[in-house]
C-alpha cells in the first residue's frame, strides 16, 4: 500500500525500523520500506517496484557509488546527473534518487507535471496551435525583490567579493553572524530567502542544512558550517542565478557553481601567499584552464591552487587531477581541502584510480596534517614516483597560519588591497 498523505498521530508507524529493511550501504541508512507489490485493479493489476529511502543521507548530494540502487531501479546504471530527487516525511525523513524509468515504472506518469487543456491555462500562458493537451510542470514560487531583501543581496555581493560590510570582513573577521551583517534590516522580509514556503517543514528540519536539498528548494540561503561557525548566509545557486540575471547586482567573483566553503578557502590561500610576499590571481586562464589561484614569488615559482571540498563528485575529482597534471610542467600543482578527511579520501581515490602513485599506499587512517603534507611532498619530489600534488593544506590550516594564533597582525588596508 502506499504511504500514507498524511502523518498525525492516527498514521504514525511507532516500528518503523523493525518493520523495515535495511540494505548494506557504507555510511548510509537505506531501507526497503515497501517492498515490490501489485496495485491497479483486480482486473487489470500493475506490478509496482519497491519503495525505497535513505534516512541518514550525505549532506552533499547524490552518492554515484549508490544511486541509482542495482536491482532495484530498472535504469541502474546511471549518471547521477540524470536522476530526480524523492523526498518523503513517511515513516520518518528520506530520501532516494532515481531514474526517470523507476519514475514511469511506479506511477506510469511523472508525478511532477500535469497534463490540461490549453484552453484552461492562463490567456498568457496557452501555447499557440496546440490540440488535445499540454503537459505542465510545476515552477519555483516566485519571490518579490523588496528593498530590504535587495539590499541583504547587495551586502552579500559585497561581503563575498572581499568588501567590508557594516565594518566587517568576509575572512579577516572570520564570516560575521547573520545578525552583524542583516540585523538592521527586517527580518521578516529576509525570512524568505531562507525558507520555501511549499516545503514541508519536517523535511526543513531534517534536511534543511543539506546542500542537495537547499539547492532543489526555492531557497536562496543556507546554513553551512564553515571553520567550526554556523553561517547562515550561504548563496544558493539560485542566489548566483539571480544575482547573474539582475542589472542591479554587481557580479560575483568566482566560479559561478562554487559555494562559500570553496570561495573562503580561495580567498585564505590568497591572504596566505600574500603574506608571504607572493603575487596571486584568483580564477586565472592558464593554457585551456581556469585555475583557482595561482601565485608566484618574487624569485618566480609558481604555484597552481586548486580547492577540493567533501562532495562525492569523483569524476569532478578525478579531471581536477589530471588538470594539476597538465599544469605540472609549469609550476607547482597545490590543493586546499575543505577538511582534513576530505583530504585523504581524495588522495586515496586518486591513487586506487591509478591516476598517481603514493609511494607508502593509501592512507588508511587521517593523520595529522604535518605528517601528512610531509608523504605527499615526499611523493611529489622523489623521482620515481607518478604523483603531481606538491602539497597541500586544508582551510582550517590556512586560517591559523594568516587570521589565527599563528598568523600576523596586518591592517584593514591589507585586506582590501587584495582581489580574490
Amino acid at each position: 500500500m502506499p504511504p500514507p498523505a498524511t502523518t498525525d498521530e492516527s498514521t504514525q508507524w511507532p516500528n518503523w525500523r523493525e518493520d523495515t529493511h535495511p540494505l548494506d550501504y557504507e555510511d548510509h541508512d537505506i531501507r526497503i520500506i515497501f517492498g515490490e507489490q501489485l496495485s491497479g485493479t483486480a482486473d487489470v493489476p500493475r506490478p509496482e517496484p519497491a519503495t525505497f529511502g535513505d534516512f541518514d543521507p550525505n549532506p552533499d548530494g547524490p552518492d554515484p557509488d549508490v544511486w541509482p540502487l542495482d536491482h532495484y531501479d530498472p535504469g541502474a546504471p546511471a549518471a547521477v546527473e540524470n536522476l530526480v530527487r524523492i523526498t518523503n516525511t513517511f515513516p520518518a525523513p528520506h530520501v532516494a534518487w532515481v531514474t526517470p524509468e523507476y519514475i514511469d515504472w511506479k506511477y506510469g506518469h511523472d508525478p511532477r507535471s500535469i497534463e490540461v487543456a490549453p484552453e484552461d491555462l492562463p490567456s498568457g500562458q496557452q501555447p499557440t496551435h496546440a490540440t488535445g493537451t499540454v503537459e505542465v510542470t510545476a515552477g519555483d514560487p516566485s519571490m518579490e525583490l523588496t528593498d530590504d531583501r535587495v539590499e541583504a543581496l547587495q551586502r552579500l555581493i559585497a561581503l563575498w567579493n572581499g568588501e567590508f560590510v557594516r565594518g566587517h570582513h568576509l575572512l579577516a573577521d572570520k564570516l560575521p553572524s547573520w545578525d552583524t551583517l542583516f540585523g538592521d534590516l527586517q527580518q521578516a522580509e529576509l525570512e524568505r530567502l531562507r525558507t520555501d514556503p511549499t516545503v514541508d517543514q519536517t523535511l526543513v528540519e531534517a534536511f534543511g542544512d543539506h546542500a542537495w536539498f537547499a539547492e532543489e528548494q526555492s531557497v536562496f540561503l543556507r546554513t553551512q558550517h564553515i571553520l567550526r561557525k554556523t553561517v547562515e548566509y550561504a548563496p544558493t545557486l539560485k542566489t548566483r542565478t539571480l544575482i547573474s540575471e539582475r542589472e542591479e547586482f554587481s557580479a560575483l567573483r568566482g566560479d559561478p557553481k562554487e559555494g562559500l566553503t570553496h570561495r573562503v578557502t580561495v580567498g585564505l590561500c590568497a591572504v596566505h601567499y600574500a603574506l608571504q610576499g607572493w603575487d596571486t590571481w584568483s580564477y586565472q586562464p592558464v593554457d585551456d584552464y581556469v585555475v583557482d589561484l595561482v601565485a608566484e614569488s618574487p624569485t618566480g615559482e609558481r604555484h597552481f591552487l586548486e580547492v577540493l571540498t567533501g562532495h562525492h563528485n569523483w569524476e569532478l575529482h578525478r579531471s581536477t587531477y589530471r588538470k594539476l597534471a597538465d599544469l605540472d610542467q609549469e609550476g607547482t600543482p597545490i590543493v586546499a581541502f575543505d577538511a582534513r578527511d576530505t583530504a585523504y579520501d581524495i588522495c586515496n581515490h586518486w591513487h586506487r584510480a591509478g591516476l598517481g602513485e603514493l609511494p607508502l599506499g593509501p592512507f588508511d587512517s587521517t593523520p595529522r596534517i604535518a605528517w601528512g603534507r610531509e608523504k605527499i611532498q615526499e611523493a611529489y619530489a622523489e623521482a620515481g614516483t607518478d604523483w603531481v600534488i606538491g602539497d597541500w593544506f586544508t582551510t582550517d590550516w590556512l586560517w591559523r597560519q594568516t587570521f589565527g594564533s599563528e598568523g600576523p597582525a596586518v591592517d584593514d588596508d591589507f585586506y582590501l588591497s587584495l582581489t580574490w
